[in-house]
């Protein structure tokens, strides 16, 4: 009777772990940039749907200091900004700076704001290719623009589910053995 306890334990435990194991950890990373539009739009309600973002120049890294995935990157660094095509294909690679590099598959708000959009898409840090946010925003009649990039990992939930489904089997083995 106690086997069978202790069975049915184990059982739960794996049946409720397996889920909590295979979740997504995020990041918490952040990036700010700032730099120069091109007066080719106003940014009045709905250019940016229309007309896109041409930047004059380079951006470069604003406070507060990079974190997480992009905490080897300092302020002040210069960052390659690419003109925004909102009829590119996509992924179309927004920034690059210091070997990480945004690109956008997905445009949100550009024709419900007139000053800020936002875009998903992913970073690819040179090693690693992570989920991301990219948060645009400049003033009415202003030229400055500035960004903010979040990231968070892709979560492969199989592997843990595999590992756990391995060792269990393993124990079973061992145990009809015995």
């Amino acid at each position: 009777m106690l086997e069978k306890f202790k069975t049915l334990a184990l059982a739960a435990v794996l049946a409720v772990g397996a889920p909590v194991a295979a979740s997504a950890v995020t990041y918490n990373s952040y990036l700010a940039i700032t730099g120069v539009v091109s007066n080719t739009t106003d940014f009045q309600s709905g250019d940016l749907g229309s007309i896109d973002v041409d930047f004059i120049g380079a951006g470069d890294i604003d406070s507060p200091a990079p974190s997480g995935v992009f905490s080897s990157l300092s302020e002040g660094m210069a960052v390659t900004l690419y003109d925004i095509d909102f009829d590119a294909a996509t992924p179309f690679m927004v920034w690059s700076v210091g070997g990480y590099s945004f690109f956008a598959e997905e445009y949100f708000n550009t024709l419900d704001s007139d000053t800020d959009f936002s875009a998903t898409g992913y970073v690819d840090t040179g090693s690693a290719t992570v989920t991301g946010e990219l948060f645009f925003s400049t003033q009415p009649g202003g030229t400055t623009v500035s960004f903010s990039s979040t990231t968070a990992a892709v979560p492969v939930p199989a592997a843990g589910l595999l590992l756990l489904s391995g060792l269990g089997g393993i124990a079973f083995a061992r145990r009809r053995k015995s």
